[in-house]
């Protein structure tokens, strides 16, 4: 039986394919066995919050669907690899757990598709997934390459911690010490600094761009300030702001930043050895191999 069901989410199959791709390698490595849930929808994200006001158990059997199909292939787990998905899902989870009679009108929606969902499923990012479940040991342990000389700054953003009440990884939503105890047990450096649990600004960009820009933009001169030389994000969304719109951020700005933003397991992935092309890496708008090179040729 498969412990866990495997949802990339949308951007991780369109405009993220290196973050799938370096998922899969890093699950893989670490001996992880999963199921592909490749017919599962969209999250509904927050952009799609217009639906949950016009049609909320539509909304909510969305999801379901997803969860119940985890559920039918023997997953206990739905391992995610955006913050948003994990906000999402896991929201919807949550309320489907607590409340019986919803569960049971949600599975009147389900039915007529011949699905049904009995609420055994959890929903867990990658992060925790590598933290808790694999645990730090066994991380470290499958280390080939350890990272010294980098000095990476975490962003966690917001959906991933808040609101802390829907998620289960225990961390402080203002203080988590995931990322760093991951970074660590990578060989690398935690570089701290305000920004790391503040808003990327993905949700609003294209509403009130040149505010959100800045907004991003102090995130990075803060991490590049105090010493950083890479930045590690568990979010595809919180990605593409800090690394397509970079060169957006500079010129509202009006200032260089070159820095360079991974997603969570091309870092696992570069320290475990990897072949950096076989994590696309070179998929990224600000390059990271003027950091990584002199790292990975040691």
């Amino acid at each position: 039986m498969n412990q866990y069901a495997y949802y990339p989410g949308c951007s991780a199959l369109k405009s993220a394919t290196e973050l799938d791709l370096a998922a899969r390698k890093v699950m893989s490595g670490l001996g992880l066995t999963w199921i592909d849930l490749s017919q599962a929808a969209c999250c509904g994200s927050r952009e799609c919050g217009g639906l949950r006001v016009e049609d909320e158990l539509f909304a909510l059997a969305n999801n379901a669907r997803t969860l119940a199909m985890a559920e039918a292939g023997g997953a206990k787990t739905i391992v995610n690899i955006c913050s948003t998905c994990q906000l999402e899902l896991s929201g919807d989870n949550k309320r489907l757990q607590e409340d019986a009679d919803l569960l049971a009108q949600v599975n009147s929606v389900l039915n007529s598709i011949g699905k049904h969902y009995s609420g055994s499923v959890q929903v867990k990012h990658l992060l925790y997934v590598l933290v808790e479940d694999v645990g730090l040991e066994k991380v470290t342990e499958a280390v080939r390459h350890p990272l010294k000389g980098l000095r990476i700054a975490p962003f966690y953003g917001c959906h991933l911690l808040r609101p802390s009440e829907i998620h289960d990884s225990g961390e402080d939503p203002y203080k988590p010490q995931s990322l760093r105890k991951l970074i660590e047990a990578l060989g690398a450096e935690e570089v701290e600094y305000s920004g790391a649990t503040r808003c990327c600004g993905f949700h609003s960009i294209l509403i009130s761009k040149k505010p959100q820009l800045q907004m991003s933009g102090s995130h990075l001169m803060e991490a590049k300030g105090r010493g950083a030389n890479l930045m590690v994000t568990p979010c595809p969304l919180c990605h593409t702001v800090l690394d397509s719109y970079q060169p957006s951020i500079e010129g509202a700005l009006q200032t260089k930043i070159n820095l360079p933003i991974l997603h969570l397991p091309q870092l696992v992935g570069l320290a475990m050895g990897i072949d950096a092309s076989g994590l696309g890496i070179g998929r990224h708008m600000i390059d990271p191999m003027r950091v990584l090179t002199p790292i990975l040729e040691r």
